[in-house]
Order: structure tokens, then sequence, then C-alpha cells
């Protein structure tokens, strides 16, 4: 046995401490003992008896000794730890297992998911990712989505597409919804529109089980039409020419256009001149007046032309 080092331990005086060459203490003086350099039979060097900086892998001491911390074991565990060479060494504290450096996680503990893209494990998957629970993983959404809670539930899409309900489309469907540039969303029409267009309170026709009629000027649904406008076919719409004005239908005329053709107002109709028997034209209100019963014709309230 060769001596290879030697060091002066001063308690008391006289214990001297050697080591030899193969790893064996030399305590000599006060017992003269000898102690293993090393407590494990495998470690092959240590910085004190119970620290091993490296293990013997000759199979007639122990087979297959790997280096973990600062003892020697037979195999790496699976599970915080990974080996490279001869060394097994923990994983970072997020792994559940990793491969080939700390960092490089292959599962995580629990409340953690594996981002493929980093080998991380991370607290919220990144943008076109989403958590599976059930593996502890980062999957992939399916395009065009670009946020999402599974393969089939979108909750934001690409710049190219528009979100309905839980799917990214291309196009929004036309007439019941209108496409959103800023939302990248399809959004329904209003409460009151059967369909609409550009935009989601311009009208183009009514919902048909209410009593809502289209006022066309506007693009709404009203209840009643408005600025002289009646209802023709479900639709807020102008009065039949010759009518200037009328009421509850497009050819009940009120009253007429003094310099068409029709310019007469008779039994709510635009009529020609002249009116007819038993009337006069009455040119303050443009309209056919009666006659006194005892005319046949007149040309005032009062004056009877003929009788």
């Amino acid at each position: 046995m060769t001596l290879v080092t030697s060091k002066i331990n001063t308690t008391n005086g006289f214990t001297i401490q050697s080591y030899s060459s193969n790893g064996f203490l030399v305590q000599q003086g006060a017992t003269g003992s000898w102690y293993p350099k090393c407590a494990s039979s495998v470690c092959r060097d240590c910085s004190s008896q119970s620290t091993c900086i490296n293990c013997y892998s000759d199979t007639s001491i122990t087979a297959n000794t790997i280096f973990k911390g600062a003892s020697c074991v037979n195999s790496c565990p699976d599970i915080g730890f990974f080996l490279v060479g001869s060394i097994c060494s923990a994983c970072d504290a997020n792994c559940y297992k990793c491969s080939a450096s700390s960092k490089n996680c292959t599962q995580c503990t629990s409340s953690l998911y594996l981002d493929s893209t980093t080998s991380s494990c991370v607290a919220t998957c990144p943008d076109f990712y989403y958590k599976v629970s059930s593996t502890l993983t980062c999957a992939a959404c399916v395009s065009p989505c670009a946020k999402c809670t599974s393969t089939a539930v979108c909750i934001t899409c690409l710049t190219s597409s528009f979100l309905l309900g839980t799917t990214c489309l291309a196009s929004c469907p036309v007439d019941v919804y209108v496409q959103n540039n800023i939302t990248l969303t399809c959004d329904a029409c209003s409460t009151n529109c059967l369909t609409c267009s550009s935009f989601t309170f311009r009208c183009t026709s009514c919902d048909t089980t209410k009593p809502l009629y289209l006022q066309t000027n506007t693009s709404t649904c009203v209840a009643t039409c408005t600025g002289g406008l009646v209802v023709k076919s479900g639709v807020c719409s102008p009065c039949d020419s010759p009518c200037l004005t009328c009421s509850l239908i497009s050819t009940n005329c009120t009253s007429c256009n003094s310099t068409s053709s029709f310019p007469l107002l008779y039994n709510n109709q635009c009529i020609q001149r002249p009116c007819p028997d038993k009337t006069y034209a009455n040119e303050t209100t443009s309209s056919c007046q009666s006659c006194p019963t005892t005319c046949s014709t007149c040309n005032a309230s009062t004056v009877c032309l003929t009788c």
C-alpha cells in the first residue's frame, strides 16, 4: 500500500492522517487503524467519507454504478433525473422527467404543461396551443385557430378568418351575420333584423315573427312607417304614382302632385281634369269637392252652373 498524501491533524498533537492510492485512509498515532477513505465501497473518490465525487465502474466491485448527487447508485432513476455518461443529475424542479439536460423536460409536474416548442414546463400554453389535462401537454390548435381550448373549440382566429361560435371561417354567412374586421368575429344582425348588410344594425329584412316593417330610408325595422312612407309587401315604401302622399297603403292617396297629369284628388285617387259630375275642382286643396245637392255642375260649393 503506497501512501500518496498526508496531513497532520494537530488535535492533541499526535494523530496523523494519510491517504493511500487505493482509496484507504491510514490513521496513525493514537490508534494506528486503517479506515476506508470513502464510506461507500463503490465510491472511487470522495471529498469526505460520505460525499462521493466519482464512482467505480469495475463490475468486480459493483455493476453499473452511477454517480447521483453525493452517492453512487446502480441505475439512474427515471423520475426527476437524467443520465449523461456516468453522471446521474437532477432535472429542473418543474420537470417530472427530463432528457440530456436538466431543462429539457419530457414530462411535467402536476399543474404544469409540456411546451414541446421549448421542452419546458409552463403554466399557460403559448398562442396556437391549448392545455391537455390528461397528458399535461400543450397541443397545437387546428388552423386557422389562433387560440383554442381543444381541436374543435376556437377562441380567436388568424387575421384571415372570422370566429362564428367556436369555429373559424374564411367568411361569415351572408345576410344573417356581418364580418367584424376589428374583432375578427361574425356578428349577428340586430334583434329585429331578419337579415342585414355591412353593419349589424343595417337591416335588409325584418323578423317575420313580429309586426315590423322595413323602413328603407333608415334600414331599420319599425312598428309604424314614418316620413310619408306606407306599408307595401312588408316594407315602408313611397306612395304609388301619381299620389303625392298616401295613407295605410301606397295606392290610398291623400294628396296629389298639382304639376302632374293627375293633379286632383277624388275618392283617394289622383285623377285628370275635369272633375266628375256633381263635383268641382278646388284649386286650394287640389281636389274634387261635391257641388250642392241640387246642382248637376258647379264651380264652387255654393255656385251651380246647371241643375
